[in-house]
């Protein structure tokens, strides 16, 4: 009898103070205040080992101090995932000399690093930072991302938050990603080799540089450059693209897209499948020393240069017509 008396109690004081919990919660340390695609929330600085080791991905942002030189734009959980994660941000001062990204994972064997964006300069008003595997910048477990804005002597910092956990390069991330369903589609051996399965893309053994992908395509058509244009932006920040032509009306196209990563330039050949939703990426150069301003030069050049991608059209050609 007493424990129910309790009971009622407790349930009586959270009925009665319940409402202004999340007022109360966003009264505290401004800088506690996180940035997420579904809004601001208030982190815990002093996260436990129970929250690190969340199963779900998460990007979070907050501000450690209140000069604001920049900012951190959102990204959707969904989004987490791979072996690559883009992280775009903009400038809120117009003094800014040059940005710095520290990074830490506590999680993984990686070491610390320290990084100048050779890609930003001053009067710069957005700013993208490239977490990678391949750099050893992104693991699984928490990664932690200190953005450091200097004005002369002065300075500003943002931390950004991501955790990966280790089913974020397999299917329980994306829930439209069916290997069988991609098997189905892609031919086996022969020239081509056989299929791999890397994370959720898939390659051939003798075709290097290749990575296909399911992805939602939306109606892409060489005649109404804007549905090109839309459909590239959205995917990457600085891009160029030329050379698209339909091989197979209705069923797929090709187009050639020169794009910044990190301070690499790719200059890749891209297949749309329109029948099995399949996207072809394959890599015919990449090379340093081109910034956003010597971008439309650089795809220029690239259009007049001849390039050998005879196999994967061969067996793109096939996909789609199978």
């Amino acid at each position: 009898m007493k424990k129910i008396i309790i009971f009622l109690f407790l349930f009586f004081l959270t009925s009665c103070f319940g409402g202004n919990k999340e007022e109360t919660l966003n009264q505290g340390n401004e800088k506690n205040i996180s940035q997420t695609a579904s809004g601001d929330l208030i982190e815990n600085t002093n996260q436990n080992e129970s929250e690190k080791k969340d199963d779900k991905a998460f990007f979070r942002v907050e501000n450690l101090d209140e000069k604001n030189f920049i900012s951190i734009l959102p990204m959707d959980e969904s989004e987490i995932k791979g072996d690559e994660i883009e992280i775009l941000g903009q400038s809120l001062s117009s003094d800014i000399d040059k940005i710095e990204v520290s990074f830490q994972n506590k999680d993984s064997s990686f070491p610390s690093d320290r990084y100048t964006l050779k890609t930003f300069s001053p009067g710069d008003k957005s700013f993208r930072y490239i977490a990678s595997a391949g750099f050893r910048v992104l693991d699984f477990g928490l990664n932690e991302y200190t953005f450091i804005a200097y004005s002369g002597e002065d300075k500003s910092e943002v931390k950004v938050s991501i955790f990966l956990p280790e089913e974020s390069n397999g299917e329980k991330v994306n829930d439209n990603f069916s290997s069988d369903e991609i098997l189905e589609a892609l031919p086996q051996g022969g020239d081509f080799g056989d299929v791999i399965l890397k994370g959720d893309t898939f390659t051939y053994s003798n075709i290097e540089n290749l990575e296909i992908k399911k992805e939602s395509l939306a109606s892409l058509v060489c005649s109404e450059s804007d549905t090109i244009t839309d459909f590239l932006v959205e995917r990457y920040s600085w891009v160029y693209w030329n050379s698209c032509r339909e091989l197979v009306k209705g069923k797929g196209l090709s187009l050639n897209i020169l794009r910044l990563k990190g301070e690499e330039y790719l200059y890749e050949k891209h297949y749309f499948d329109f029948i099995h939703n399949l996207h072809f990426i394959y890599l015919l150069e990449k090379g340093t020393g081109i910034d956003k301003e010597g971008l439309a030069d650089k795809n220029t050049e690239l259009k007049e240069k001849e390039f050998s991608f005879s196999l994967v059209e061969n067996l793109f050609k096939q996909v789609i017509n199978k």
